[in-house]
């Protein structure tokens, strides 16, 4: 706090500075991004992955099915085929 309140006293609000640097077109253009990007994650922090395993403990499966020929045609012109299709792959949640 010490640094807080010794830039307070002089009047020194560093993120109005950087800011007013930043925007002044006279400011060499690699200093403006430098600061820009410096500033930017404050505004828009970075995304972190997630952990998408299940939570219950057992494995966890993905099948990836490709749907390509007679079986996209299929979909596009049959909602019937592909509920046959999902039924004989999926019997146990019926």
């Amino acid at each position: 706090m010490e640094v807080r309140n010794t830039l307070e006293e002089a009047g020194c609000d560093p993120l109005k500075e950087l800011a007013r640097i930043a925007m002044d077109a006279t400011t060499d253009f690699s200093t403006r991004v430098s600061i820009l990007k410096d500033l930017n994650q404050y505004v828009h922090p970075k995304r972190r992955s997630i952990d998408i395993g299940n939570l219950d403990g057992n494995a966890l499966n993905i099948n990836i099915r490709s749907f390509s020929g007679a079986a996209a045609k299929a979909m596009v012109t049959s909602e019937e085929a592909v509920r046959k299709m999902l039924d004989d792959d999926y019997p146990e949640k019926n």
